[in-house]
């Protein structure tokens, strides 16, 4: 069975730390990143890779349409690996795009909760302000806790965040 793991929640809940965790085990496995199709394209437009600009760029290209900021997402799949691991995801719509682009692909949709306090903590880690938590698609991507087949603690240690994802992976597989 072909996985889409989909990785969702707010900025700095630790989605881009799960998806190279779980590249790292997870055999023939490819990660992908919604923010490298953003950043390409604040780059192509000649424009500085500040938040702003990412975060504007993204709601670009969701304006656009689904369908096309996943065929730009997809373009980077190479072959056709096991398990593809899609990596911040913000919007319900993108879930339902891919899924219906890879319907053949069992979907596990993990969406990492972490408290304000502890984002909080992260963004100054990383030098980002803390107004990012205040953007528009800051208050949207709580909507997606509600449909995750698995929410857990972005404070969690990744290794047993990947356990848990691995444990759904590898069981689903062994039942088929």
């Amino acid at each position: 069975m072909s996985w889409l793991i989909c990785i969702g929640g707010g900025i700095a809940s630790g989605k881009t730390t799960l998806a190279e965790a779980l590249q790292a085990t997870l055999p023939d496995s490819e990660w992908l990143t919604f923010s490298e199709v953003v950043r390409r394209r604040v780059l192509g437009e000649g424009r500085e890779l500040t938040r702003q600009n990412l975060q504007d760029a993204g709601l670009q290209l969701i304006s656009e349409g689904w369908s096309s900021f996943i065929d730009e997402l997809l373009r980077y799949v190479k072959g056709e690996p096991e398990v593809l691991i899609v990596e911040g995801i913000r919007h319900q719509e993108a879930v339902d795009a891919l899924q219906g682009r890879l319907p053949m692909r069992e979907l596990l949709l993990v969406y990492l909760d972490i408290d304000r306090n502890q984002r909080r903590q992260r963004l100054a880690h990383i030098g980002e302000a803390e107004g990012a938590l205040d953007h528009q698609v800051e208050r949207d991507v709580n909507a997606l806790r509600a449909t995750a087949d698995l929410v857990v603690a972005g404070e969690q240690p990744t290794d047993e965040i990947v356990w848990l994802v691995r444990q759904r992976v590898e069981g689903q597989n062994r039942s088929m």
